[in-house]
């Protein structure tokens, strides 16, 4: 359960301060000031310390969880934690900050309801005692994960991903190497949330079947 509470409080941390950024909540003008004038190498504090660090620490911490409990283990998932290491180790060149409030902010808030549903399945009581706030976590997560994940997510990269390959060509790209490196890896990071996506899509669609059909068999 302590695990599930810390990632908890990682998610709402990051996806808070990815929200402030963006919104220029608590008088965080980063994004509209320092980083709007060079969206590719600017440096921002509040990214470093609000986002890179935390959301780094946080899947070193998953990863350390993967090998340290048997049922915490799942290659896909330590490829996954070690994919955004790396990518928050890539952003301290720094690198791309401007993008940081979505990849690594915003991203992560559909990470909590996911992150209560993982918390209800180690204390099946909270699930029985508010069964209503179970079930409106599931819709909330299928829903945000289709949205940010598979439609904002690619609708955000791909433009970034064009944008760095004529920074390459032009030869004001600082190092190609990680240039290049971060498209590779946050490409197959996209690719994997297409896949888990599919399979949300899938459970989404045939939850919405038997709550339809539970209706009917009630009306009848």
């Amino acid at each position: 359960l302590s695990f599930m509470v810390v990632s908890m409080v990682c998610v709402c941390w990051t996806a808070g301060a990815g929200l402030a950024l963006y919104f220029e909540w608590f008088g965080v003008h980063d994004q509209y000031t320092v980083l709007a004038k060079d969206t590719f190498y600017a440096r921002s504090d509040f990214v470093e310390k609000h986002l890179l660090i935390p959301m780094g620490a946080y899947q070193v911490y998953n990863t350390a969880m993967c090998f340290m409990y048997n049922e915490q283990f799942d290659t896909t998932m330590i490829v996954h934690h070690t994919v955004v290491v790396v990518l928050q180790l890539i952003g301290f060149s720094p690198f791309l900050h401007a993008e940081a409030f979505f990849f690594i902010g915003m991203a992560e808030i559909t990470n909590i309801p996911l992150t209560w549903m993982d918390i209800c399945k180690k204390r099946p009581e909270w699930r029985k005692r508010w069964p209503t706030a179970h079930t409106l976590c599931q819709l909330v997560f299928a829903l945000s994960f289709i949205i940010i994940r598979m439609i904002l997510w690619p609708i955000r990269a791909i433009p970034v991903w064009y944008n760095l390959g004529n920074l390459m060509l032009s030869g004001a790209c600082r190092s190609k190497a990680v240039a290049v490196g971060f498209i590779i890896i946050s490409s197959i990071l996209t690719v994997m949330q297409m896949v888990w996506g599919k399979k949300i899509v899938r459970i989404f669609i045939a939850g919405c079947k038997e709550a339809l059909e539970g209706g009917k068999e009630k009306k009848a």
